[in-house]
C-alpha cells in the first residue's frame, strides 16, 4: 500500500497495525486505512448530474420495461444469474452462465465447487430480494446473513462465517506480503466494529443525497472498510441493488450491475482506492452512475429481444397444435430454461403422467430436446431460449 498517498487522504487517516502472517511464518508491521464518516452532502459536478439523471432515467425505463412483461420474475431468474456469474468472477471464481442455468435442475451434491459458489450468490440475492420486500432495512445483521449464505460449504466457510471478522485482511495477490498488498482495510476489533455502525447508520438515514449518489457512496464505504473475512465485494455489489429496490428506484432485481462491472474490471478495482486517496468523490459517482445507466439500457434490450423470441416460440407452438400445460411451460422458458418432468409437475400442479406427456409433445414438435441419454431424471431444454439468454 502506498503509504505516502493514503496517509495524505482528505477523507481518512492510517493508523498502525501489527500481527502474525501465517502464510510467510513472520510477523508484520505496517498499517490501515480508515475512512471518515460518510458526508451528509456533496457537491458534485454538472456533468456528474447529467450522468446521475441519465441513470436515474433509464433505470425508471428499464423497471417499466420489466413491468409490461407478462410474469417479470421470467425476467428476474435469468438476469439473477447473470449478476450471480459475473460477481463471482470478479472475485476470481469463473463459471459458464449455462451451467449455472443447469444446475436449477441438478443435485446440488453433483455441482463443480465454482457453480455452487455461484449458486450461493443467487441464493444471497433472493434472500436479500425477501428481506427488503417484507419490509426489513438495509443493515449489518442482513449484510451478515448474505455473506453466510454466500460463503457457506465453500473454501472460505469458518467461525468468521455470518459476522464482522475477528482477523485482519488484505486487499492484494495471495503471495504478497502484507506490506506488498495494494491496500489493508481496517484492523479487527472495535475500530472495524464502529465503522460498520456508523455505516448502518449513515445508510439508514435519510440526508436528502441523491439515491445514486447514495449508493455510490455506500458501496465504497462498504468496500473500504471491509467488514467480512471474505465475500465483501459480492456482498456489496448485492447491497448496492437491493438499496435501489429499498428506495423504490426499481421493483425489479434484474439490473446484473455485476456484468457491466466485470467487463470495467481494471477501472472498478482503481476508483475505489482512488478515491480514499484522493477524496475527489465526483469520479467514482461518474463510474457508478455509468455502470447503472448503461446496464440499464443493455437489459432493456435484453427484455425486448426475450419478449420478442417469446412470442416466436409460442406462435410456433401452437402452430403445433399445442395446448394447455405445454403453452404454458413454452411461455415459462425463459425462466426455466432446464427442465424435469417432476419439477413440471410440481410448478404447475399437475400429475407426473401428465407434465410427461407435456415434454413428450414438446419434444415431439422441436420445442425442447433432450440433454444426455439418462432415463430416469432426465433433463429437457429449448437451445434457442438457452442462447438468447447468453446474449
Amino acid at each position: 500500500m502506498d503509504t505516502e498517498r493514503f496517509g495524505s487522504s482528505p477523507i481518512g487517516q492510517l493508523i498502525p497495525i501489527n500481527g502474525y502472517d501465517t502464510r510467510f511464518d513472520e510477523e508484520y508491521d505496517h498499517v490501515a486505512f480508515i475512512p471518515d464518516p460518510l458526508p451528509e452532502q456533496i457537491l458534485l459536478e454538472s456533468d456528474t448530474w447529467k450522468i446521475v439523471a441519465d441513470a436515474m432515467l433509464e433505470l425508471g425505463r428499464l423497471d417499466d420495461a420489466t413491468s409490461r412483461f407478462p410474469n417479470p420474475l421470467l425476467l428476474v431468474r435469468p438476469a439473477l444469474r447473470r449478476e450471480a456469474v459475473s460477481t463471482s468472477a470478479l472475485e476470481g471464481t469463473f463459471t459458464d452462465l449455462e451451467d449455472v442455468l443447469a444446475a436449477d435442475v441438478e443435485e446440488r451434491s453433483q455441482l463443480p465447487a465454482d457453480v455452487r459458489e455461484v449458486i450461493n450468490a443467487i441464493a444471497a440475492m433472493e434472500f436479500g430480494v425477501e428481506a427488503i420486500s417484507s419490509g426489513r432495512q438495509l443493515s449489518i445483521h442482513l449484510a451478515c446473513e448474505l455473506q453466510e449464505i454466500l460463503i457457506a460449504g465453500t473454501s472460505s466457510d469458518g467461525p468468521d462465517t455470518g459476522r464482522i471478522r475477528t482477523s485482519n485482511v488484505f486487499i492484494g495477490r495471495d503471495d504478497q506480503r502484507v506490506h506488498e498488498t495494494r491496500f489493508v482495510p481496517s484492523p479487527h476489533g472495535p475500530t472495524l466494529e464502529g465503522l460498520f455502525r456508523r455505516w448502518e447508520e449513515w445508510i439508514q438515514a435519510d440526508q436528502g443525497l441523491h439515491l445514486l449518489v447514495k449508493c455510490a457512496l455506500a458501496h465504497y464505504q462498504f468496500e473500504t472498510i471491509h467488514p467480512f473475512h471474505d465475500g465483501n465485494g459480492r456482498v456489496g455489489r448485492t447491497l448496492a441493488i437491493l438499496q435501489l429496490i429499498e428506495s423504490g428506484a426499481t421493483h425489479h432485481p434484474n439490473l446484473a450491475i455485476s456484468v457491466w462491472l466485470q467487463n470495467h474490471d481494471d477501472e472498478y478495482r482503481d476508483s475505489l482506492p482512488e478515491l480514499s486517496a484522493t477524496g475527489r468523490f465526483d469520479p467514482w459517482v461518474r463510474f457508478f452512475a455509468t455502470a447503472v445507466a448503461e446496464q440499464a439500457i443493455s437489459e432493456r434490450g435484453r427484455v425486448s429481444r426475450l419478449l420478442t423470441m417469446r412470442d416466436e416460440i409460442v406462435d410456433q407452438a401452437r402452430q403445433a397444435k399445442l395446448r394447455g400445460v405445454a403453452i404454458q411451460i413454452v411461455e415459462d422458458l425463459i425462466g426455466y430454461p432446464y427442465l424435469r418432468v417432476p419439477d413440471i409437475s410440481d410448478r404447475y400442479s399437475i400429475s407426473f403422467q401428465a407434465a410427461n406427456k407435456a415434454v413428450g409433445r414438446l419434444v415431439e414438435a422441436g420445442a425442447l430436446v433432450q440433454v444426455g441419454e439418462g432415463g430416469y431424471g432426465r433433463v429437457f431444454t429449448s437451445p434457442k431460449v438457452v442462447r438468447a439468454l447468453r446474449i
